[in-house]
């Protein structure tokens, strides 16, 4: 008798287990297939944490863009999606725009390889910052691929993404209303 209520016991002990072992699995995979994507997904969406506002200690390679408006993008060489992008971007752009770049990387010579594996890259304005200090410190961004839309040196808006095409039309939004202003 004992011996039965205990096997009962551990039976429905083991189906709760069960059942939340499933409910675990259903969360993570809700998760997971959120992050890579589809072409039906959103492209753009807030980055959390990040700070939107005025900054005065903007690196110079990529000044210019901040002052003018337009965007920033942050990759980094140890981001899988972030490759993945950039493999999927045309090398040249039709039209030139507004667009600079962060390259967060363990070090400068690692940052400036990455750059130099994608020729689009290239042929923007580039800082390196070593180990993100500089971008978690000034904006309390720590994720890429990313994208800061700025004007004067002001982060209006920081957002992560998926597609390079929503870089694109983000920084031909804010090259148009930088020529309006």
């Amino acid at each position: 008798m004992i011996v039965d209520v205990l096997m009962f016991c551990l039976l429905v002990l083991l189906v709760i287990a069960v059942v939340g072992l499933f409910a675990m699995m259903g969360e993570l995979s809700s998760k997971v297939s959120a992050s890579v994507g589809t072409e039906s997904d959103e492209v753009l969406w807030p980055a959390e944490n990040a700070r939107i506002g005025r900054l005065t200690d903007w690196p110079a390679e990529i000044d210019g863009v901040v002052r003018e408006g337009g965007v920033v993008v942050v990759l980094s060489p140890t981001c899988g999606a972030c490759h993945q992008i950039l493999s999927e971007t045309p090398n040249h752009l039709s039209d030139p725009l507004p667009l600079a770049v962060v390259v967060v990387a363990g070090d400068e010579e690692a940052g400036r390889s990455f750059v130099e594996e994608y020729p689009l890259l290239a042929r923007l304005p580039v800082h390196v910052d070593v180990a993100g200090g500089w971008l978690r410190q000034a904006v309390g961004l720590d994720s890429s691929p990313a994208v800061l839309r700025v004007e004067d040196g002001h982060v209006l808006e920081v957002f992560n993404f998926n597609r390079s095409s929503a870089v694109v039309a983000l920084a031909s939004a804010s090259s148009k209303e930088s020529r309006k202003a």
